[in-house]
């Protein structure tokens, strides 16, 4: 794993967004694609990660996401490419919050639902 800059860590601490933001998506109109679904995230690197995330108080890269142009009439609008882990702990997080609050989705803060994201044209 390479090193952050200074100037990334900085960012990310006043800004509490990680480097590289292109905006905010509502985490509910995301579709996670079976290929990751079935696949098994090494613990390290899960811990790793939330290490991260309790340092920084967000994910350390933005969720890479597709608009979903394939599917109609659906909720999801877009699909998600790449940073599955980062996704799992955001999922993870809203949990833990609607269970210690015994609230519903709709009921959560902005901060939780609507997660960063980074735009991936389809190839």
């Amino acid at each position: 794993m390479k090193q952050q800059s200074i100037v990334t860590k900085i960012y990310m601490r006043v800004t509490h967004e990680p480097w590289g933001t292109e905006g905010y998506v509502n985490i509910s109109r995301i579709y996670v694609p079976k290929i990751f679904l079935r696949s098994n995230p090494r613990e390290d690197k899960i811990k790793e990660y939330y290490e991260r995330y309790n340092k920084y108080g967000t994910i350390d890269k933005p969720l890479v996401i597709c608009r979903n142009r394939n599917i109609k009439n659906t909720k999801f609008l877009y699909y998600l490419k790449d940073e599955y882990i980062r996704f799992l702990i955001l999922e993870n997080e809203i949990d833990n919050y609607m269970n210690t609050y015994n609230c519903k989705f709709k009921d959560l803060p902005d901060e939780l639902k609507y997660v960063p994201i980074k735009y991936m044209e389809e190839l």
